[in-house]
């Protein structure tokens, strides 16, 4: 059972990267600026900060990706602001890179 708990949680994980992913891209068609500021080839991670458990997540990607790799690693904060607006709720998500990291 606990292997099963473990790939769903996995599955969440991964789907809300996915999720994350996609705005991000929507992000950089919309800001082109920002790619100025990441170094080609490096690595992106997205910190979540309205959602603890895909932030925990995704810093033991960080810390495993440090860990092994050499090239820049920049860190993206992201911030999801759900609003409800009469009968439909929107969300806006603002991100901004804090740091680029080279080992």
């Amino acid at each position: 059972m606990k292997n099963t708990q473990k790939k769903v949680k996995s599955n969440r994980i991964i789907t809300q990267n996915i999720e994350l992913l996609g705005k991000f891209n929507r992000y950089l068609i919309e800001h082109p600026e920002i790619t100025n500021s990441v170094p080609e080839g490096a690595e992106v991670i997205l910190l979540p900060v309205d959602s603890p458990s895909l932030l925990k997540a995704n810093l033991k990607i960080l810390e495993k990706l440090l860990l092994r790799k050499s090239s820049p690693t920049v860190l993206v904060k992201v911030s999801i602001n759900n609003k409800t607006n009469g009968k439909s709720k929107h969300s806006k998500t603002s991100f901004g890179v804090l740091s680029i990291v080279s080992i």
